[in-house]
């Protein structure tokens, strides 16, 4: 997919794997089709370019010592910041060229995950207030790898006028539909101000389901938010209490992306969590079928090459035009 520019997309927060998954080892990870290597020091979680110099070994492959990484092939061994700090077959007295350096990015862990940036993050890690909550449970309910891309992905996970159809008598029923009212839109999901941060927008739903998040017929009122460009943070909120869908997106190329589902709620508390997990399963199931077989797989951008309704496609709509305000043509 080298057609696509995904230049715009590189300055923002991904999460490449659980922190419990990042250990003595290095791993091998892929962001926006740049291959990358993590690993974690004393110092904390770390991110290179899985790149040696020498003759193009991935240091995933190799090893950690003393807190830096050591290519399997020859011994190179770099530092966080990506400089070379030893070449074993140089002889004694020699110094590691300067200019021997790799890329660096910045690398952190929130929310039990670890995320890196490709360039300078212009926003925040998104946020999950529920994970720190001590009135909520919350647990990781799956990890999902699907052939498509993650703009598509995104764009489905947040449109409501395909639930009854995709997940008729889950979601809604196929027989009676109904219409789409207007959402509710505001610009900010973070709880500060940042530009071109995303959106937030409510709407009310009744549900059909006999125990996920209420009781049949009862009118739960949602809140969708979405930080750019592709996490997605879903509070449903029933008289028996809230539960809030969080699910960070990791762009691996144009057309591959994958994503972690964690569930928080603060009722049900005696019922497993396999019982909640068994059902966005089934549903991301039904998801993946569609989403894996649109076409184009990039979800383009420009309003012109796919037809919209006014309000049922508002949130798509919304969603293509914040990813035209930060300069992606296709995502």
């Amino acid at each position: 997919m080298s057609e696509i520019d995904l230049a715009p997309l590189r300055p923002y927060w991904y999460p490449v794997a659980p922190s419990s998954e990042i250990e003595s080892e290095p791993a091998a990870v892929t962001i926006l089709d740049e291959q990358v290597v993590v690993y974690r020091s004393p110092g904390g979680v770390h991110a290179l370019e899985d790149l040696c110099l020498h003759r193009g070994s991935r240091l995933s492959l190799g090893t950690v010592r003393d807190g830096c990484i050591v290519c399997p092939h020859r011994g190179w061994t770099y530092g966080p910041d990506g400089r070379c700090v030893d070449i074993p077959s140089l002889r004694a007295g020699q110094d590691v060229p300067s200019e021997i350096s790799i890329r660096s990015y910045d690398a952190c862990e929130q929310f039990g995950m670890v995320w890196v940036s490709l360039e300078e993050p212009r926003l925040p890690v998104p946020e999950f207030p529920e994970y720190d909550d001590g009135d909520y449970h919350v647990f990781l309910a799956a990890r999902w790898d699907w052939s498509a891309s993650a703009g598509r992905l995104v764009e489905n996970s947040l449109d409501i006028g395909h639930l009854p159809w995709v997940h008729g008598g889950m979601l809604g029923d196929r027989d009676n539909p109904g219409a789409i009212e207007p959402y509710n839109f505001t610009d900010q999901p973070y709880s500060s101000d940042y530009r071109n941060a995303g959106f937030t927008f409510e709407w009310d739903w009744q549900e059909v389901d006999r125990s996920q998040y209420g009781h049949p017929g009862e009118r739960l009122h949602y809140k969708s938010r979405l930080y750019m460009p592709y996490t997605r943070r879903n509070t449903m909120y029933a008289p028996k209490g809230n539960l809030t869908l969080y699910q960070p997106t990791l762009p691996a190329s144009a057309s591959r992306v994958v994503f972690w589902y964690f569930m928080a709620r603060n009722h049900s508390l005696d019922v497993p969590d396999s019982h909640f997990g068994r059902f966005s399963a089934e549903l991301l199931s039904h998801d993946q079928t569609i989403v894996e077989n649109q076409r184009p797989t990039t979800l383009p951008v420009d309003l012109a090459e796919e037809v919209h309704l006014r309000a049922a496609d508002a949130v798509s709509l919304r969603y293509r035009r914040a990813l035209a305000a930060i300069g992606a043509s296709h995502a």
